[in-house]
């Protein structure tokens, strides 16, 4: 039974756009995470090509996403559009980052995305048929 706090903590890790430099694995009898860094220059993933053992971690999750669909969730459409037109081009990340802040909603934002996190987790278990408990 996996923990569901470390599904999210990897899904987490997959949110701040690593995709390239780990590639993660669960381990199905130890029911933990490892991972193997592809930027090491060794090629370990061959160790984990055991599918009955490991199961290859991936789940397309991305930051936009989340801060996507934080701002589609206010309510007010003026304010909404107004952080879509913040969260576009170059610097994005840094620009909605200080809205939140300045605005009062970081703490909106970061609740916000541990729900969004946990939801995608339970998912990512289901869909894999694997137990989770939620610690």
């Amino acid at each position: 039974m996996v923990k569901l706090k470390d599904v999210i903590e990897v899904l987490d890790i997959y949110s701040g756009d690593v995709e390239g430099f780990f590639q993660f694995y669960f381990n199905l009898k130890t029911d933990k995470f490892i991972y193997s860094s592809i930027d090491s220059g060794a090629d370990d993933e061959y160790l984990y090509d055991d599918e009955e053992l490991y199961l290859p971690f991936y789940h397309e999750i991305y930051s936009s996403q989340i801060i996507n669909a934080f701002i589609e969730s206010i309510q007010d459409f003026g304010i909404q559009d107004h952080m879509f037109q913040i969260f576009n081009g170059r610097g994005k990340y840094h620009r909605i980052k200080e809205y939140f802040y300045s605005a009062g909603l970081i703490d909106r934002y970061y609740a916000f995305k541990d729900a969004y996190l946990k939801n995608e987790a339970i998912k990512w278990c289901e869909d894999h048929q694997i137990s989770y408990i939620d610690t």
